[in-house]
């Protein structure tokens, strides 16, 4: 029986449909939870401070998979250098900083990249396509994060006003604030964005908004243009599955889900109660749900 520690820095009513698309990527390899190997599901409840607990006591285990952002990648490069893992975060591994002072991914890390922040463009575009109204558009930041810097840069670039969110608490003010300053609002990715994405949609309300995964029109909001997080969670099983097969992390390149693979989501309910009449040209290319 091989042993899975599958760190997250969500929780597991938010990222349910993503843990389970991990488990069909072992499974597409022969591994089942409970039958050759077994899952030890960790969640930190969007809890930066609580990774290191998590990925404490990891004797026995066989492979890492750290997922919902690169600071569980960090987090689990610093507690054992030793441990092949496999992470999933929208960054670029190149540029991150696993060790003081050392850039790039020790040996034992590979995993999947969603580039999340490069599409920040085309996300805007896509959101002004199907709401052309769409003229001074405010996005919702998490700060202290390693792509905050970047996900600041994008905005300006693109002349949005920015509103920092810390917490779930904080989310609420920089939503009130950011509806008053604009006519329609981006939500940038985060892990904790996303588990929280209920909670966002609630208090958008009648507010027109673009978010970065398919998982927030599913749950109510207009739209998403990004990566589909189950196809990458797939993957991440996948690679976990190759190395409880005999493969080393180095075997195994690290993948970025290209741009051209990203998925276009609307909610026709929620555009048709926005008042927004979605015509041929904003549905091409467009999942309507």
């Amino acid at each position: 029986m091989k042993t899975v520690a599958f760190i997250n820095s969500g929780s597991h009513s938010g990222f349910i449909k993503f843990f389970e698309a991990f488990k069909q990527g072992l499974e597409d390899f022969g591994y089942g939870d409970g039958e050759n190997v077994e899952i030890l599901p960790r969640w930190a409840e969007g809890k930066f401070k609580k990774l290191k607990d998590l990925l404490k006591d990891l004797e026995g285990i066989d492979v890492i998979a750290a997922t919902g952002g690169v600071v569980v990648a960090q987090a689990a490069a610093a507690a054992t250098p030793k441990i092949p893992t496999v992470f999933l975060g929208g960054f670029d591994p190149a540029q991150v900083e696993f060790a003081v002072g050392k850039k790039g991914p020790p040996t034992n890390l590979t995993g999947i990249s969603v580039s999340t922040t490069e599409s920040a463009t085309q996300r805007l575009a896509e959101l002004r396509k199907v709401f052309p109204g769409a003229k001074k558009v405010a996005v919702i930041l998490r700060p202290d994060t390693f792509v905050f810097e970047r996900e600041k840069e994008q905005a300006k670039k693109n002349g949005l006003e920015i509103f920092e969110a810390e917490d779930k608490a904080g989310l609420v003010t920089a939503i009130d604030d950011a509806k008053k300053a604009s006519n329609a609002l981006m939500v940038c990715a985060d892990p904790s964005f996303n588990t929280w994405r209920k909670h966002i949609i609630h208090h958008v309300e009648k507010h027109p908004a673009i978010y970065p995964f398919r998982a927030y029109p599913e749950a109510g909001g207009l739209m998403s243009y990004g990566p589909s997080l189950r196809k990458a969670y797939r993957m991440v099983g996948e690679y976990v599955a190759k190395i409880l097969q005999g493969a080393e992390p180095s075997d195994l390149p690290m993948v970025s889900v290209p741009i051209s693979d990203f998925e276009l989501v609307i909610n026709g309910g929620t555009a048709a109660a926005l008042g927004i009449a979605l015509n041929p040209a904003q549905r091409k290319g467009a999942h309507v749900i």
